[in-house]
């Protein structure tokens, strides 16, 4: 079955590139696959505003004339490449679907469908909106079968609440469900300029029945370069109450936006734990679990992004080499293809 998977998603990323230079400079006619399109992305815009009017009318808001769409008048590299920043603070109402296949030459490679979804509630207030994070097809069998209880499930459920401002720090709070694991969240976050740095530390504390006490640091040193080019430092850490140590990395990145339609990413990235935990891999001896600290895992990577046919629609490419402990730092080539599909409002 996985070569099934893997011969379906290299010929759609083939077809892909025979389409991308023929359709770019041309205008393409209406097609039944652009209705239908067309079709779902009003029902996903339609279903939210009717999900908004009937919390507006329970929490009886007066302000129904605030507009569910905010227009960017440039997009962010966040924006463009769908960045895990971008998902914690976007207003969009959209839903995406990710197919993905995942080849390496150490360990194991596989096939992804996810899909994550974001519905403001402008109507009922502006500092609301529902999400839907990590429904892949294993955790999606696991609600029908009632057995979301796996821990492998991720796909998180729930609604934010943006805060209004506090001394120039945004707030963010969350209530939701991992499974038939309630948790609640909150995220606070700074913005100050330094020279021509925006730098922009985020922190984040989250409960859960399952996991109890979690906390995360993050702190991004973004460096324009120009009206198309960014340079990042990303560094983080953070701490679970059930795992022993502190994880952190950091990420050098630098993002392109080569066209409306084009991104290029490159990205040197290092992870560690204090006290990280792992299988030894030697035939020759039994295997025991051993506790190190330092850095446990490198990762090069170069990411390319294109929008073809129409620009709800984008597929990618990313090459990478990473040297893990786990493996005693061997050399693993990775390759990762991307297809994105958009529905609902497309900035």
């Amino acid at each position: 079955m996985t070569v099934y998977y893997m011969a379906i998603f290299l010929f759609i990323f083939a077809a892909c590139g025979l389409v991308a230079d023929t359709n770019v400079t041309s205008v393409y006619e209406d097609t039944y696959i652009d209705r239908a399109h067309s079709v779902i992305s009003d029902k996903v815009v339609d279903y939210s505003d009717n999900v908004d009017i009937a919390l507006s009318e329970m929490l009886k808001n007066s302000d129904e004339n605030v507009t569910a769409i905010k227009i960017n008048k440039k997009q962010s590299a966040d924006a463009f490449f769908r960045s895990d920043k971008f998902f914690q603070e976007t207003d969009e109402t959209y839903v995406s679907v990710r197919l993905d296949s995942n080849f390496n030459s150490t360990g194991t490679s596989n096939f992804n469908i996810a899909v994550n979804a974001r519905l403001p509630l402008s109507r009922s207030t502006k500092e609301y909106n529902l999400f839907i994070n990590d429904l892949n097809q294993n955790n999606f069998n696991d609600i029908i079968k009632r057995e979301s209880i796996d821990k492998q499930s991720r796909i998180e459920i729930g609604i934010n609440y943006f805060a209004p401002l506090f001394y120039e720090m945004k707030s963010k709070y969350s209530i939701g469900t991992n499974g038939i694991n309630p948790f609640v969240l909150a995220r606070y976050t700074i913005r100050k300029k330094f020279y021509t740095w925006k730098i922009e530390p985020i922190q984040s504390f989250k409960y859960s029945l399952k996991d109890h006490f979690e906390e995360e640091t993050k702190i991004y040193f973004d460096k324009p370069l120009g009206e198309f080019r960014l340079f990042r430092i990303d560094l983080h850490r953070s701490t679970k109450a059930k795992h022993s140590g502190m994880d952190y990395g950091l990420a050098l990145e630098h993002y392109w936006i080569l066209k409306d339609n084009t991104g290029l990413s490159v990205s040197q990235s290092f992870f560690g734990n204090t006290k990280y935990e792992y299988s030894t891999n030697n035939s020759l001896i039994p295997q025991e679990t051993k506790s190190d600290g330092g850095i446990t895992n490198y990762t090069t990577s170069l990411s390319y992004r294109r929008s073809v046919w129409r620009k709800w629609f984008f597929y990618g490419v990313t090459p990478n080499v990473n040297f893990q402990k786990q493996y005693g730092y061997k050399t693993n080539f990775g390759l990762n293809f991307f297809i994105d599909l958009y529905f609902g409002s497309i900035k």
